[in-house]
């Protein structure tokens, strides 16, 4: 058989095996890295192909990223891994190449390793850790990269990267809101915090911190909404809520966003009705009244008055 035809039927890498013997010095001569590779792969371990190819690979200039694919190609505790694995020991490249072999080679723990400890030893700043941290923790978060951040943290929101991806319960996660309640920050970033916080003493921190700040009609709104249904917290900023509400749209709002069938939405429905001076003021009393006939009339009634009127 002519070696074309088995490259058809059995593929390049097996009609390179089959037919070693009768192939001649200048085709190996011209075979590229990903050939060898394949051929190394494609071939019995203690075969003489495989010997050839490994010596090939070996005497190769290759690149951080060639090394490391073909440690992540190469069959386990076969020869050509190790030697991939010690040529990209022994080498360097850019922040942006580790990060982006990182998360082929995630499921690879020896290289993976490696590139977090070559990441570590660069000069590299927060910012360039946490892009590191954010691409790769997506496929498996690095705790050792975090606690470099934690290293480097100047900023509150640093320390808040750093609190929301520490291990739950974790002293990085403590020692980072340590950090943060001595700094100044405002409402919103602990309102932030509060709910993308995923542990009850983080929450609890921000909650705290965001009591101290919450000055506002839209702060305590803002509580309102966030806190857990019938809680403390909840009931407290709708109190807050209602001393701050003088207007129709205020009292409006309050009926938007407070719990079905609570009294703090019967309450805002009957401020509306007092405060409501316009024709758009009671359709949107008449459009709310529910199952409240009476308000229901009134808000039809006084809507046909300024009708009239104009």
């Amino acid at each position: 058989m002519h070696f074309d035809d088995l490259v058809k039927e059995v593929g390049f890498e097996m009609a390179v095996v089959l037919f070693q013997k009768k192939l001649k010095s200048e085709f190996f001569e011209k075979l590229t890295l990903d050939q060898w590779q394949r051929l190394y792969c494609e071939a019995s371990p203690r075969s003489e192909i495989r010997k050839i190819a490994l010596v090939k690979i070996s005497g190769m200039e290759l690149t951080f990223r060639q090394w490391a694919m073909t440690y992540h190609f190469a069959p386990l505790k076969s020869k050509l891994r190790k030697i991939a694995l010690a040529k990209v020991s022994e080498m360097k490249t850019t922040l942006v190449e580790y990060t982006e072999i990182y998360q082929f080679v995630v499921s690879e723990s020896e290289l993976r390793g490696i590139i977090v400890a070559k990441v570590l030893e660069k000069p590299v700043t927060f910012n360039q850790l946490k892009k590191f941290y954010v691409y790769c923790s997506t496929k498996k978060p690095e705790k050792t990269v975090l606690v470099e951040m934690s290293k480097r943290a100047i900023t509150f929101d640093h320390w808040v990267t750093v609190c929301l991806n520490a291990p739950l319960k974790s002293r990085l996660r403590r020692t980072a809101l340590v950090k943060m309640r001595k700094m100044s920050a405002t409402f919103g970033r602990w309102n932030i915090i509060y709910r993308r916080g995923s542990e009850d003493y983080v929450k609890k921190v921000a909650e705290l911190e965001m009591l101290k700040r919450a000055t506002t009609f839209g702060h305590w709104a803002q509580i309102y909404h966030d806190a857990p249904y019938e809680s403390e917290l909840k009931r407290i900023a709708g109190l807050k809520m209602s001393k701050r509400a003088t207007t129709f749209a205020l009292w409006c709002k309050i009926y938007r966003i407070a719990s079905h069938g609570s009294d703090l939405r019967a309450t805002a429905l009957a401020k509306m009705v007092e405060k409501a001076t316009t024709f758009k003021n009671w359709h949107v009393v008449y459009i709310n009244a529910g199952d409240d006939i009476e308000i229901e009339n009134l808000a039809f009634a006084k809507m046909s008055e300024l009708v009239d009127k104009d």
